[in-house]
């Protein structure tokens, strides 16, 4: 039973009247479980409360004679259904309700959420709010951005990754990437779950989780450049230039190719506070007699010495 997958179709209203069965199930098992359900607020989504199945046989039972059993099945699971369909007036209701989109293009914005969370997103990211955030606060996220979320330890802050996977907050400042393939995920204070297809990863402070050929790995973080795209700050502590360059790949979003020279032994010493990249690259120049050429956002390294 993949319990984190049924809580997610109900964060999203996909959920089936079976799902909702095993997630009652489960409910009972523990009083772990139940008091995970609790903090997830999700007794109080309506067609979780409205799902009452021994009400429903209840009420078969009182207006039918005993008969084939496959009838029987099948009037309960038809007033389950309508049951369920009431239900989802609430739902339809909330699909009415316009929640707010934020985007950043081509440059860093900062934005305040509904419930006095900040977040600071890189370019080319968006956020899309798809609940009220007063029973649930729950968003659509693609791109790279840093969040500082608001503790509320009853109402947890959810980001879907998709359908079958998602981030759990309550109050804590972290970095997320995700974007197609590419996933990680960086904490800075409090704690963070990714509820993933294989199990729940939990992250405290400076541990960081990316996917990695499809799977996710947990590690301690040890680059102090990740938020460069956010401070404008890269530091480079005689580090190989090789780590150097795919970090101003990251950084300035161009892609450098060094494969017609080689960077053995040589290891770079800098500090890059919002500069251009016309002045990283003119810095390199001077110090490894590099020679490159550039088009666009391609970069072709021609020459360089480390003597």
């Amino acid at each position: 039973m993949n319990i984190d997958k049924i809580i997610l179709k109900i964060f999203r209203k996909s959920e089936s009247l079976e799902e909702l069965e095993m997630l009652e199930q489960w409910k009972k098992e523990s009083g772990d479980n139940l008091a995970f359900m609790q903090a997830l607020n999700l007794e109080k989504s309506d067609s979780y409360k409205e799902f009452d199945k021994e009400k429903a046989w209840s009420t078969v039972d009182q207006k039918m004679s005993v008969g084939s059993l496959s009838y029987l099945r099948y009037a309960a699971m038809l007033l389950i259904a309508i049951a369920a369909a009431a239900a989802s007036h609430f739902y339809s209701k909330s699909e009415d309700l316009t929640f707010p989109v934020y985007k950043s293009m081509d440059k860093v914005e900062h934005y305040v959420l509904q419930d006095n969370s900040t977040v600071w997103m890189n370019s080319n990211s968006t956020i899309a709010q798809i609940s009220d955030f007063k029973k649930q606060r729950l968003i659509e996220f693609s791109g790279e951005a840093y969040f500082d979320v608001s503790h509320q330890e009853s109402n947890p802050f959810m980001i879907n990754i998709n359908e079958q996977e998602f981030v759990r907050v309550v109050g804590t400042s972290f970095n997320l990437k995700s974007k197609g393939n590419d996933f990680d995920l960086v904490v800075y204070s409090g704690k963070v779950e990714l509820h993933s297809k294989s199990g729940i990863i939990e992250l405290e402070k400076d541990q960081r989780v990316s996917r990695v050929n499809g799977s996710y790995v947990k590690f301690s973080n040890v680059d102090i450049n990740t938020l460069s795209w956010k401070t404008g700050e890269l530091v480079f502590e005689n580090v190989s230039l090789e780590k150097a360059f795919e970090t101003l790949e990251d950084h300035y979003n161009v892609d450098i190719d060094y494969s017609a020279i080689s960077l053995y032994n040589c290891v770079w010493r800098t500090r890059i506070s919002n500069q251009e990249l016309g002045a990283v690259l003119n810095e390199l120049e001077e110090l490894f007699s590099m020679k490159y050429i550039k088009e666009d956002n391609q970069i072709q390294i021609e020459e360089l010495h480390c003597d």
